[in-house]
């Protein structure tokens, strides 16, 4: 901006955050810095100057984005952001932005329209906060996960009651936290263009993980194992044992705060009676374990990073707050038997960490081969569940709809609760999971469901098998379950489980708006034991 220069001093200045910069040293000359405009709207301002007596303004506009015809345009209200910092090797935020919000379980309305974006973008995490960085992103076709990109594999747009991937397009971000905008233009696989914009503040979320930082020299105090029915499957990894190491345990199980609990997740062999076999066993990234140690990686329970695999847990405030260690290299050495075994751990993280843990003691493998220390909690017989035909305050019947677990289907878990009179679980307690083909969001679909084989989970007309791991139901916070399965409480204690590995379930809603349940199922006895059940009743839909 040109000024006749007459002598003495200039100064410039302006009331926009988006022109900022001044420099008045140039003989009758004023130059200025104008931030990159990432909304599609122009916008102007004003430039002012003192010179001596002489005070005015300059006009300054600065052109939008020049964006492709869109043939869908949408007003976004809701915004919803989670920043997961490097807890991935993959992405570090989540993006959804829509025209109507979702319910309380997070399932969308098939009136709306849903933008789900996976982005990454490489910051410091003390001054990351929630906010998402102001520029652009692009679309990456290749999802390389670079700064600055979205990822096209994890993306996609649920418009029309359908979902879509995203071809090409690019997000742009402007402003701060508390005043923000958020405009975007993609290419849908259908061909079709989306052009929406988000005006208003970012409600984030801090997912990210806080990672230990200084070496750990650890002696376990308790150790507990659990046999894994993981050997051939390839979504386990190999994986046929867990073993926590834990500093100390409290009296109700909990570890004693300040303090670590070392998680090893691997494929070891077992003798004759079920116990480990001695060995020198290293960390491995492999997709099947043998003889091997798993590497600690972060997988996604729930929109939230979870840490999955070998890794420590330190516990410095409480049973909650925790710092984590991903394990990615070094050795598990297992030595003696009986009551006298000596595990040696000498491990590094992902962040360079390095663990030494040792344990000397009894080794009991939980489930492990050739062993049966469930008797007292499988099923010894076949049980009929029974139910009261009315719900109550004490006897509670949920379904509920999540279309987030698999792409082209709706998972539906129906809850079956009975309580006595201090709120404790009472008598038979159910969960089953059935899957219903996309769109059954409102309620399930009524006819015949088939146990699912490993290669069909989560296909339409079929029962979720469950898993049932009551080795460790002394503690009722390490008890492993995992729909469909069925418990029974006395007087709030468990005294038996079963998960559901074979059989068929019929569903059929009623002309008065209540539903039949009519089922029996195999449980995962070597020789099956068979739970059933015929229910009618009000089902409470969410």
């Amino acid at each position: 901006m040109p000024i006749l220069y007459r002598g003495g001093s200039v100064e410039a200045s302006s009331g926009a955050s988006w022109i900022s910069d001044f420099d008045c040293s140039g003989s009758g000359t004023v130059k200025f810095k104008v931030d990159p405009n990432y909304t599609s709207a122009s916008r102007s301002d004003e430039v002012l100057v003192e010179y001596g007596e002489l005070n005015f303004s300059v006009p300054v506009t600065q052109a939008g984005l020049t964006l492709p015809e869109a043939d869908t345009d949408v007003t976004c209200t809701e915004f919803l952001g989670i920043y997961y910092g490097d807890a991935y090797d993959t992405y570090t935020h989540f993006l959804m932005l829509s025209d109507i919000p979702t319910d309380n379980y997070g399932n969308f309305n098939p009136e709306g329209t849903y933008y789900v974006i996976y982005l990454t973008r490489n910051i410091d995490k003390e001054t990351a906060g929630q906010a998402f960085t102001a520029g652009q992103y692009d679309l990456d076709p290749e999802s390389g996960y670079a700064d600055w990109t979205i990822s096209a594999a994890d993306s996609y747009v649920f418009s029309g009651a359908a979902k879509h991937m995203l071809k090409e397009g690019s997000l742009y971000v402007s402003g701060d936290i508390d005043n923000s905008v958020f405009e975007l233009t993609f290419t849908l696989d259908d061909g079709s263009v989306h052009h929406a914009v988000y005006r208003g503040a970012q409600q984030g979320i801090d997912y990210s993980i806080d990672w230990v930082e200084e070496d750990i020299d650890m002696t376990a105090a308790d150790v507990t194992a659990s046999y894994i029915e993981g050997e051939g499957d390839a979504d386990y990894k190999n994986a046929n044992i867990n073993i926590s190491m834990y500093s100390a345990l409290d009296d109700n199980g909990w570890v004693e705060v300040p303090g670590y609990d070392l998680i090893l997740v691997g494929n070891v062999e077992y003798d004759a009676t079920g116990h480990v076999v001695p060995g020198t066993y290293s960390i491995s990234s492999d997709d099947m374990l043998e003889n091997e140690f798993e590497s600690g990686y972060c997988t996604s329970m729930m929109n939230s990073p979870f840490p999955v695999g070998s890794n420590i847990r330190y516990f410095y405030v409480d049973q909650h707050e925790q710092k984590v260690g991903l394990v990615v290299s070094g050795t598990v050495e297992i030595s003696g038997s009986g009551n006298n075994y000596t595990v040696e751990c000498e491990l590094v993280t992902r962040e360079g960490v390095k663990i030494h843990a040792t344990y000397t003691g009894a080794l009991e493998v939980n489930g492990a081969p050739n062993t049966d220390p469930y008797t007292e909690y499988y099923l010894t017989g076949d049980h009929e569940l029974s139910f009261p035909s009315e719900t109550s305050d004490k006897f509670v019947v949920n379904g509920m709809a999540m279309d987030y677990l698999y792409d082209d289907a709706v998972a539906w878990d129906i809850t079956f609760m009975q309580y006595d009179d201090s709120w404790s679980y009472d008598k038979d307690y159910l969960v089953v999971q059935i899957i219903c083909p996309a769109g059954y969001t409102e309620e399930p679909m009524t006819g015949t469901y088939t146990m699912a084989q490993d290669d069909q989970k989560g296909t339409p007309g079929t029962v979720t098998p469950g898993i049932f791991e009551p080795g460790v139901k002394e503690n009722m916070y390490r008890e492993t379950f995992s729909p469909t399965y069925c418990k029974y409480f006395e007087d709030g204690d468990l005294k038996f489980g079963a998960a559901a590995t074979g059989g068929e379930l019929k569903l059929t809603k009623n002309p008065d708006g209540t539903y039949t349940i009519e089922f029996d199922f195999a449980d995962q006895q070597a020789v099956p034991k068979h739970f059933s059940c015929s229910w009618t009743g009000k089902i409470n839909i969410f």
